[in-house]
């Protein structure tokens, strides 16, 4: 954005999606998030998206866990059941 010339003024801050698009739906503020979080949620709200100007950062998602775990079965079933939920699921990342 620095690039630009412009500058981004953060408002409110919360570490769930869901609760900064009900604040949005009920303000003149704008909201930036993955796109394939706001494809999603906006349809829901009746919300409006627009590309950003700009290429932004590339957000990285981790599964991590113990190493004593590593040979578990049950936590190997439930890593492997995550991963296949995440790969599938309508919210999760596309490239």
């Amino acid at each position: 954005m620095k690039e630009k010339g412009l500058e981004r003024r953060i408002l409110v801050s919360t570490p769930f999606f869901s609760s900064a698009f009900a604040m949005l739906s009920q303000s003149d503020g704008l909201l930036t998030l993955p796109d394939h979080i706001a494809v999603n949620l906006a349809k829901q709200l009746g919300l409006r998206i627009f590309a950003l100007p700009f290429t932004p950062l590339k957000h990285l998602y981790w599964l991590i866990w113990h190493p004593k775990y590593d040979q578990d079965p049950a936590h190997t079933w439930l890593r492997e059941q995550v991963l296949a939920h995440m790969r599938t699921s309508m919210y999760s990342v596309r490239e």
